[in-house]
């Protein structure tokens, strides 16, 4: 029996299961010939094992749920006599220095793939029992997990620089050409609202009406008529217009907007230029 506690067992992971023997090649163990290995997987829900040197099978598995169980036969290997001899004869001198060379170690495969579902109860302790071997010397037994790793996880596991260098390099190329493509949005949006903001600026200076020129005005010279144009009088204007100038006296009398002699482009009569020396008769 052995806890489980260190094992680390994770739910969703095949494991393959195997029960190592280590054995003297002593005549008791030869002459037992086969013999059957039993492995129980418990879940003792937080009871602790019990250290008694001896305790039945159905006092131990009293109160505890069986996960996993597995039967499997064993066999010494097979050595013929005349080699036993020959080895013994060539090798007794080693043999007589290290006497715990003269042992084998039997190596049983007990499952194969086995998983727990998901959110499963996992096993925390076992129990190893040798059936039908009772009298069976042993010098150690060891019980062996091996994970099936698959996918990332066996790639990572059997080859650790590789998946490193090529993981690290991947994950470097993916921040890079994440930084870049964050920089290149950036200043795509902000070309936009530099348009954008151009755009309504023209609108806005548009939309502005612009005020009139102020007219800067002077004072009237006395004497002195300005027109922007001027056209000849007709016969009939001259003859009105000396009319007039005989009734004021000779006087030159400026001409005024009711008269058809006015300034303006409404008037329609003559605009001639003057100086404060015209006169008719000049």
């Amino acid at each position: 029996m052995a806890a489980l506690d260190r094992a680390n067992l994770k739910d969703q992971q095949e494991y393959d299961i195997k029960v190592a023997l280590t054995l003297p090649r002593s005549p008791g163990n030869v002459a037992r010939g086969n013999f059957m290995l039993e492995l129980l997987l418990l879940d003792t829900g937080g009871t602790p094992l019990s250290t008694a040197a001896r305790l039945k099978r159905a006092d131990f598995l009293h109160g505890k749920a069986v996960l996993a169980a597995s039967s499997r036969p064993a066999v010494l290997p097979y050595q013929a006599p005349l080699v036993s001899i020959a080895s013994d004869l060539l090798l007794v001198g080693y043999k007589m220095l290290f006497p715990s060379t003269e042992k084998t170690t039997l190596v049983v495969p007990m499952a194969e793939r086995l998983s727990f579902g998901r959110n499963a109860r996992l096993p925390t302790s076992l129990l190893l029992d040798i059936r039908q071997g009772q009298a069976l010397r042993t010098y150690s037994a060891q019980v062996i997990f091996v994970a099936r790793l698959r996918g990332l996880r066996w790639v990572m596991y059997n080859w650790r620089i590789s998946a490193f260098v090529i993981f690290t390099t991947l994950f470097w190329a993916v921040e890079v050409v994440s930084m870049l493509l964050a920089f290149l949005a950036f200043g795509v949006l902000t070309s936009r609202g530099k348009r954008l903001e151009g755009r309504v600026k023209k609108e806005e200076e548009q939309s502005v009406v612009p005020a009139a020129p102020a007219i800067k005005s002077e004072p009237a010279d006395v004497g002195a008529v300005t027109w922007s144009g001027f056209r000849p009088l007709s016969p009939s204007e001259e003859s009105d217009y000396d009319d007039k100038r005989r009734k004021n006296g000779g006087r030159r009398k400026s001409p005024s907007p009711h008269d058809g002699t006015g300034s303006g482009s409404a008037s329609g009569v003559v605009r001639r230029r003057t100086s404060p020396g015209w006169n008719d008769d000049g």
